[in-house]
């Protein structure tokens, strides 16, 4: 399988996610690093691990969907997986346990957790509506290639929630089967965590509501819009 880590100026949160996947206990992984031109220390952390990375680049990119992408181009695994600089896997046998349930289905996911909160809040089951089981983390997702072969790649004009409009995408399609454990620890310090990405975060969402024809998406982006305000009043007052 392949793992895949995007990054950008990222020097002291690269090298845990790096140990992380070279500890795990699973043998068969193939290890990329998408790297958008950092300008710090980033490329020499990435060295340290030379001989253990299957395949690293660094060059600019128009954003997280790019660099996805790449990664996918350069992969060779039958399942990939995305985890980002900052992410951890939760246990040194966690690829190996999710891996014991690769004839079970196309796209594996589990819960991420950050802090005391954990994504998503609950179990997800096929029957759920679509914008709700594609709430999923993409750090704590294994996909199969043959799912971006049949319904494309990240979407380029999204720069922050490629990852939802995926999911739209491919749970209209596929069935996914949620592992009741936690497979990642996630670092909610990332793009979309950033205060003054609210609005565009909330906005994409919308957005991917609306094209991918979300049943009564009018009524799901009111609250989504909700949803926004009350999380800018929140770091309003909490700055």
């Amino acid at each position: 399988m392949s793992i895949i880590t995007v990054v950008k100026n990222s020097e002291n949160l690269l090298e845990e996610t790096i140990q992380s996947v070279l500890s795990q206990t699973y043998s068969n992984i193939e290890y990329i690093i998408i790297d958008g031109a950092s300008t710090d220390r980033t490329i020499d952390v990435i060295r340290q691990y030379d001989g253990k990375i299957h395949h690293w680049m660094s060059e600019p990119d128009s954003g997280i969907s790019e660099a996805f992408n790449k990664g996918i181009y350069l992969s060779k695994g039958e399942w990939i997986n995305f985890l980002n600089a900052g992410d951890v896997f939760w246990q040194r046998d966690t690829v190996e346990r999710v891996s014991q349930c690769f004839d079970r289905g196309l796209i594996l996911t589990g819960f991420a957790q950050f802090g005391k909160k954990m994504i998503p809040k609950k179990l997800l089951y096929n029957w759920n509506r679509l914008n709700l089981k594609s709430m999923v983390s993409h750090q704590a997702s294994f996909v199969h290639r043959s799912v971006f072969e049949q319904i494309g790649l990240f979407n380029p004009n999204y720069q922050l929630r490629m990852d939802y409009d995926f999911w739209l995408r491919a749970f209209r399609q596929y069935d996914f089967l949620m592992l009741n454990e936690i497979l990642v620890d996630y670092d909610p310090h990332g793009m979309s965590g950033k205060p003054d990405n609210i609005r565009l975060f909330y906005a994409e969402e919308r957005k991917a509501n609306c094209l991918n024809q979300v049943q009564n998406a009018f009524w799901i982006n009111l609250w989504v819009s909700l949803k926004c305000e009350i999380k800018l009043i929140l770091f309003w007052f909490m700055d």
